[in-house]
C-alpha cells in the first residue's frame, strides 16, 4: 500500500523531488556523485534539445502558421521549464556535496 504522501507526489521521480535527500553511504559517494553529474549532463542535453526544437518551431511558425506546430511549441516549453527545474534540483545536491568535501 503507498503512503498518501506518495500519491500526492508530482515529480513521477524521486530523484528530481526538492524534498529528496541526497545521503550516500561513505563507500558508495564517488559513484553516487558520479550518477548526479551524469543525470545533471544530461537534463543539459535535454534543456538544449528543448530550446532548438522550439527555435525551429518558432521559425515555422513565423513563415506559415500551423495549430499542430504552435501546440508543440507550447508542450515543449512546459516540458523545458520542467528540466530546468529538476536541473536545479540536482545541480543543488551537487553543491552540497562539494560543501562537505
Amino acid at each position: 500500500m503507498q503512503s498518501s504522501a506518495f500519491l500526492f507526489c508530482h515529480t513521477q521521480e524521486c530523484k528530481y523531488c526538492p524534498k529528496f535527500v541526497f545521503s550516500p553511504a561513505i563507500n558508495e559517494r564517488e559513484e553516487a556523485i558520479k550518477w548526479l553529474s551524469d543525470l545533471s549532463k544530461h537534463l543539459e542535453e535535454k534543456i538544449h534539445e528543448s530550446i532548438e526544437l522550439m527555435k525551429d518551431l518558432s521559425n515555422s511558425l513565423a513563415s506559415t502558421f500551423r495549430q499542430g506546430n504552435s501546440d508543440l511549441l507550447k508542450s515543449t516549453s512546459k516540458q523545458l521549464v520542467t528540466y530546468m527545474d529538476q536541473k536545479v534540483i540536482i545541480e543543488y545536491a551537487l553543491m552540497e556535496t562539494n560543501d562537505y568535501e
